[in-house]
């Protein structure tokens, strides 16, 4: 497959993982897509909104256990 072609197909793919708040498999799309085109701020974007996604909720389900005395981690 064209370098271009897997890099689109990538972008997609991360796209959709954002889209179905799969956050760490866009983050590692996105990732993945800067290591090819590391100037595309459209990307850039993307994967700084899957990071924000991804840490807001680590601490949602941190905050969560503390309150409820449940987790066992």
């Amino acid at each position: 497959m064209e370098p271009l072609v897997t890099t689109l197909l990538t972008y997609n793919l991360g796209v959709q993982a954002l889209e179905e708040r799969d956050y760490k498999t866009a983050v590692e799309r996105f990732s993945s897509v800067l290591e090819a085109d590391p100037g595309n701020t459209n990307v850039r974007e993307y994967l700084a909104r899957a990071h924000f996604h991804r840490a807001a909720l680590v601490v949602g389900f941190t905050c969560l256990c503390n309150l409820s005395g449940t987790c066992t981690e």
